[in-house]
Order: structure tokens, then sequence, then C-alpha cells
């Protein structure tokens, strides 16, 4: 099974450093679905890509402010050996502007 990281700040900025929040695996080849939530329960941002990292903004494209952020995650791996279990992780991430 991939083990996943997720970083627990970013800063969407434009200083061209973290400016997406991204997880980083083990497994390049992992299935994988990333939700964030504001506070509130709203989902702000949804993605089946790993690659495709949340840039701090709402749906609409506006900016979110700097606060805590809930993100679910939910993987398995795809290795050709040992699949992997299917996984979440639920936690927060801090935005810093």
């Amino acid at each position: 099974n991939g083990r996943l990281f997720m970083p627990n700040a970013f800063t969407p900025n434009e200083d061209g450093l973290n400016e997406k929040l991204l997880p980083i695996s083990s497994d390049p080849s992992i299935e994988f679905h990333m939700m964030i939530y504001d506070r509130w329960g709203k989902l702000l941002f949804e993605t089946y890509d790993i690659h495709q990292g949340w840039d701090g903004n709402t749906a609409e494209g506006l900016p979110c402010p700097t606060g805590n952020y809930v993100y679910r995650l939910e993987y398995q791996g795809q290795g050709s050996e040992s699949p992997g279990k299917k996984a979440s992780q639920v936690g927060t991430v801090m935005l810093v502007r």
C-alpha cells in the first residue's frame, strides 16, 4: 500500500514556493481522491489526480483567506505485486497568504 504524506501548511502567495497543496506518495500509480473543505463543511476543491494540487481558491476561483482547512484523502496503491488496501486520511492544513 502506497504511503501518503500531506503537508500541514502551504502558501499560495505567488512567490513560486509551496503554491499548491500536493500530497507526496511513494506509489506513482496510486488510485487517489482528494477533497478540501472549509470549516463549515463546504467542498472547495476536489480531484482524482494526485498531480493536481489545490491552489487555495474556491471552486469559483476566489482566494480563500488564511486559516485552517480540512482535507480528506481516499487512496489505494496499485503496485503489481501488492496492490494494497483502500485507505483514507483526514486532517487539517494551514493556508498562509
